[in-house]
């Protein structure tokens, strides 16, 4: 268990999707990095052909928000007529015409579309929505419910906002839109506004908030940018380039916050990690349910743990772990995502986890350090698969305490005897703030306290498992959610 040299650019890469460091192998890229570029790319394909379950999205709205939703299409049948003809996006269709006549004028109306990627609407819509709907009128922008007629908009272009504005004779209009897909974000979700949207404006006269998902521009900020983009539409009777955004100064997280002196290139390197706030990486363990694998795939989980144990009371059988790995992979494709299956060794005989590892090819293998079976044939596994392993927090730790390689980023947990973790025992956490290297927090972790430790200790990443169960083994859909959405905030 060498380290190896700590590479500066490991810092600089968890703040940005771009692709930089990417390194060498010869004259050419590394086989990853150009296999993760060919996967991005074919993301960004499979937002755009996505096929939005409408039914199920207004459903999704009107439960959370309690809120009625006027189902629209614009002029463009398909997707193939959408994609050539921008124009027939930009215009209701005649039976759309007809039926958004019949709600009369409307002050302001919210417009939801899936534009170039119905993943950013079903991924990123509805977290901002019960932000935004909510404060909306806790600020007294708008005094009532019926002030405001919430639209969904199948296949439209961005100044749909005009033809819609000019049925509703609307003061404001505000389109939510699925952006043009990316390679480093397929699924980005905008916000356009518009004063006194008409047929015949271009878009010189619309405000843009672009980049809203977790990764991005966070749903709390792009909620307090619009609001405050709609307190001075109204105010001023203007959007557009006369319209200026300074709500920036008031909505940015001051440990984000740029200063008046740019950073010394030395600074930047050695003190990212603790001047600017991590997305940290999920990590949900325990799998059993393969409608759960799917779920957690859905709601951009980072990593799924898969608990071959026999000691564990959330063990899988290897048939079962074998079904959890190709639903895992078949949702990745669904999904355009890239969570990582991990299967967590404790106590195993060797030659069998061996074989099945090389049966599933796991992306990252859990050993735990003090399983005192395993621990002999760490090397073997560390030799020919990527690991992840778990560490107890029985003491106060360094960097320099962990006997682990640079490149392997352990889970550090609660102290848990012969049990290999899954407690849902946290430990304190004053332990571990000397730590300076990547980790994932694990040990009680929870939907109620996720929060705070993302905020006192930063980790890379989190690890939980009976945090996100109604009862042992029994995964909770809405905590899980929960869980993903607090620790992303």
């Amino acid at each position: 268990m060498n380290s190896t040299p700590k590479d500066p650019w490991r810092n600089l890469k968890e703040f940005t999707d771009a692709r930089i460091g990417l390194g060498r192998s010869g004259s050419s890229l590394p086989t990853r990095e150009l296999l993760a570029f060919q996967l991005a790319h074919a993301g960004a394909k499979d937002a755009l052909h996505y096929e939005l379950d409408s039914i199920e999205f207004l459903h999704s709205l009107r439960d959370k928000l309690g809120v009625e939703v006027l189902s629209l299409k614009s002029q463009a049948s398909n997707l193939d007529i959408y994609l050539k003809r921008p124009d027939l996006g930009r215009l209701l269709s005649e039976e759309s015409v007809e039926q958004l006549k019949l709600i009369g004028k409307k002050k302001t109306f919210l417009a939801i579309t899936n534009g170039l990627s119905s993943l950013a609407i079903k991924n990123h819509t509805l977290p901002f929505l019960e932000i935004f709907y909510k404060n909306l009128f806790d600020e007294s922008i708008l005094t009532s419910p019926e002030d405001l007629a919430i639209l969904f908009v199948e296949r439209g272009r961005v100044a749909i906002t005009d033809s819609i504005g000019s049925i509703l004779e609307s003061e404001l209009g505000i389109l939510l839109v699925g952006e043009r897909p990316g390679l480093s974000s397929p699924d980005s979700l905008g916000a356009y506004l518009t004063y006194s949207p008409r047929l015949g404006l271009t878009d010189d006269s619309r405000n843009c908030i672009s980049n809203i998902r977790p990764a991005g521009l966070k749903p709390e900020l792009a909620s307090k940018r619009l609001l405050y983009l709609m307190k001075e539409s109204l105010q001023k009777k203007i959007s557009g380039v006369n319209l200026k955004d300074r709500s920036i100064s008031e909505v940015t997280d001051s440990s984000a916050r740029l200063t008046n002196q740019y950073p010394s290139e030395k600074n930047l390197l050695e003190d990212s990690e603790t001047k600017v706030k991590r997305i940290p990486k999920i990590k949900l363990c325990g799998l059993r349910d393969p409608e759960i694998a799917v779920f957690s795939v859905a709601e951009s989980a980072d990593y799924l743990g898969i608990n071959l144990s026999p000691v564990s009371k959330r063990k899988v059988s290897p048939e079962q772990a074998v079904l959890l790995a190709d639903t895992i992979r078949k949702a990745n494709d669904t999904y355009s995502k890239d969570t990582k299956i991990v299967l967590l060794f404790f106590k195993n005989d060797v030659s069998e986890a061996l074989a099945l590892t090389e049966k599933i090819q796991p992306d990252l293998v859990q050993l735990i350090y003090d399983d005192p079976i395993m621990k002999d044939s760490w090397d073997l596994f560390q030799e020919n698969f990527s690991l992840l392993p778990a560490y107890s927090a029985s003491q106060e730790l360094q960097d320099s305490s962990l006997p682990f390689p640079e490149e392997e980023i352990p889970i550090i947990d609660t102290p848990s005897s012969d049990k290999g973790g899954g407690t849902g025992e946290s430990f304190p956490w004053g332990r571990i703030k000397g730590l300076k290297r990547k980790y994932l927090l694990a040990g009680g972790l929870n939907p109620e306290n996720v929060e705070r430790g993302v905020s006192e200790l930063n980790p890379w990443g989190l690890d939980v498992a009976s945090g996100i169960e109604d009862s042992t083994g029994n995964q909770s859909r809405e905590k899980i959610r929960e869980f993903i959405r607090n620790a992303k905030r």
